[in-house]
């Protein structure tokens, strides 16, 4: 008795040609197309921030209030410290309190959306050994995280 081999599927010379949206692995592509796939990933990264917000202040009293208070609390804190104990001079500054909030929300906002952005790839490093995806859209969803988190801050401070 003589064993077949099974048959060889039909698999042309340039499978691009057949499928288009395979790539050659390790080549990297062109900008165009690295901003093309990271636009057609938008909804990730819109849709996991918005559930990282849900489920970090699921179970809190204040809720997302928290990410109002907190900033406003802080610049209270530093208005007393070195606005009210240690009289510190504002330095030509007319509105002192509106100069702290406003630097002490932004300088929140870039801390932690640094933070995550940094600590987001080796995280989630699983997700990006087992994916073809634009690595970028992890980092620019924390930062999208982060500026959701401190919206609340923002509209104070404008």
């Amino acid at each position: 008795m003589e064993a077949h081999a099974p048959p060889r599927p039909n698999i042309p010379d340039d499978p691009t040609a057949v499928w288009p949206h395979l790539r050659m692995v390790g080549v990297r592509s062109s900008l165009r197309e690295y901003l093309r796939d990271l636009w057609l990933w938008r909804n990730f990264v819109i849709t996991v921030p918005l559930n990282e917000l849900r489920a970090q202040n699921q179970d809190t009293v204040l809720g997302q209030l928290w990410h109002l208070l907190n900033p406003l609390f802080l610049a209270m804190i530093y208005y007393v410290i070195f606005g009210l104990i240690l009289g510190i001079s504002r330095g030509g500054v007319e509105n002192y309190s509106a100069f702290l909030s406003v630097g002490i929300i932004i300088f929140n906002y870039t801390r932690t959306a640094m933070r995550a952005g940094a600590k987001v790839i080796v995280t989630n490093r699983k997700l990006v050994q087992a994916i073809n995806f634009p690595r970028a859209a992890l980092p620019l969803s924390t930062m999208i995280e982060g500026l959701i988190s401190h919206a609340f801050g923002l509209a104070v401070m404008c």
